[in-house]
């Protein structure tokens, strides 16, 4: 349980160190490479809807980047609150795509995404047996088959649970298992 280099409640994050992700978040998606052509997510993400209702379709596109992004459910006051940042960015005058990336920046900054959290103590929260499983296996946030898997309650069924072990064994992502979780765990560095 210890083992991760990202662990919640083994760190801490100063307001100074919270701001220089910021800085860091509105970098990358201020970029001239963060575009249409380089980011997989551009059009179900950021590219603009159109004349639709911009409020309905800022919370459909955060919902499940939320969910990607804090590897759990949100509550629907903290999806209000991205989605009312969002569009009162649009509102400001930014366009869509930049209003966007705007929350985008925001989420990539917040301790929920930086920091992992939750304990399988009493091996009751699937979304945290999820997020080892991934960090474990894939040294990386779990995918959104995964995280649907933990929300649905799936994840808990036997037949499930190995048949998502296998899968995630079978992915390329876990060369970085062998890369880098071993020298964590064990504290080679050190």
């Amino acid at each position: 349980a210890h083992g991760y280099d990202n662990q919640a409640n083994q760190l801490t994050l100063s307001p100074l160190l919270l701001d220089s992700f910021l800085r860091l978040s509105l970098s990358i998606v201020g970029s001239p490479d963060f575009n249409e052509n380089t980011v997989g997510i551009w059009n179900d993400f950021f590219r603009d809807p159109g004349g639709s209702d911009q409020r309905a379709e800022i919370r459909k596109r955060l919902e499940p980047f939320l969910l990607l992004a804090f590897r759990s459910t949100v509550d629907e006051e903290t999806v209000d609150r991205y989605t009312d940042y969002a569009l009162g960015k649009v509102q400001e005058g930014l366009s869509f795509p930049d209003a966007m990336k705007r929350v985008a920046s925001a989420v990539l900054s917040s301790p929920r995404f930086l920091f992992r959290y939750g304990s399988t103590a009493k091996g009751q929260d699937l979304f945290v047996v999820a997020s080892n499983l991934s960090y474990f296996l894939w040294n990386s946030s779990p995918d959104l088959a995964l995280l649907r898997l933990a929300e649905s309650g799936e994840l808990a069924t036997l037949g499930t649970f190995r048949e998502t072990i296998d899968r995630m064994l079978a992915d390329s992502r876990i060369e970085r298992f062998l890369d880098s979780f071993p020298s964590q765990w064990m504290q080679l560095e050190n």
